[in-house]
């Protein structure tokens, strides 16, 4: 038996205590705003790995003196960070280059780059897809 749940919900309605639970088969939205809490990781003036739990947190900003490598986690991990997707399950993540110097994002292993892989002195977002249990697509959106 099914219970109908009102369109208008409020959170303190739904959890344990309750033992009612909710599961949304269309987009999440918010009259406070956007629900989609974003982390911004600083990067240092140097090469680096984007590791999958920060991939999932957003927003990274670096600001180069001179061309910098920027290489994805394995699709493995990315995966991991993704707890609970399913194949064509996604996130987004954006790159800030904050000076006039190459950021080239490259592939880490299982890895699919679509799309311009250069930011400098400009931000570039990417969609992360996940097309099987062991890889993922980035498209640059």
């Amino acid at each position: 038996m099914g219970a109908t749940i009102p369109r208008m919900v409020r959170s303190s309605y739904i959890g344990a205590a309750t033992g009612v639970s909710l599961a949304l088969s269309g987009p999440l939205s918010s009259t406070a705003g956007d629900v989609n809490l974003k982390t911004i990781t600083a990067l240092t003036d140097a090469d680096a790995t984007l590791i999958g739990t920060q991939l999932r947190g957003g927003i990274f900003t670096i600001t180069p003196s001179a061309p910098r490598i920027l290489t994805t986690d394995t699709a493995v991990n990315i995966i991991a960070a993704m707890a609970g997707s399913v194949d064509g399950g996604h996130f987004e993540f954006t790159i800030a280059s904050l000076a006039a110097f190459d950021a080239t994002l490259t592939a880490g292993v299982g890895v699919t780059l679509v799309g311009i892989a250069v930011v400098n002195n400009v931000s570039g977002t990417w969609r992360v897809v996940r097309t099987s249990s062991t890889t993922v697509t980035m498209v640059r959106i």
